[in-house]
């Protein structure tokens, strides 16, 4: 099927030797040779080429969603994820917060917001880093 892909003819050789198809002893043997591939459509090549990899491919994104869906469920079970989670909303209510004042704190937190842990740096340890390490040394199987 890869080679009939790269073989085919283009639009306008196809057109061409169609024109010379009724005076095929005019033709050499290579064109003579690719009068049978201009029936061929180009999607139905590309169709049959899909269908021969279409299996492993298959099998290739399954394995993937697999991955995604064990590391979810990881994460989504986690108690020691948790607990880093609600140290962190914790921590963000404390530095945006007012102490004194009696404003509601925040609930929640996007996840997309985690990346200014890493970003925000006293010294050469970020945020994220410390609280990844506080978390190890309270629970070793962090």
């Amino acid at each position: 099927v890869e080679l009939l892909h790269v073989a085919m003819p283009t639009a306008s050789e196809v057109t061409k030797l169609q024109e010379s198809k009724h005076k095929e002893e005019a033709l050499r043997d290579v064109e003579r040779r690719l009068l049978p591939l201009c029936t061929l459509s180009p999607t139905r090549i590309k169709v049959m080429k899909f269908a021969l990899t279409y299996e492993s491919t298959r099998e290739v994104l399954m394995q993937r969603c697999k991955v995604l869906r064990d590391a979810a469920d990881e994460a989504r079970n986690s108690p020691q994820f948790r607990d880093l989670l609600a140290i962190i909303l914790e921590a963000g209510n404390y530095i945006n917060g007012d102490p004194g004042a009696k404003q509601e704190r925040v609930r929640a937190f996007s996840i997309e917001s985690l990346q200014s842990l890493a970003n925000f740096k006293v010294g050469c340890i970020s945020c994220m880093h410390f609280l990844c390490i506080t978390m190890r040394a309270s629970d070793t199987k962090f």
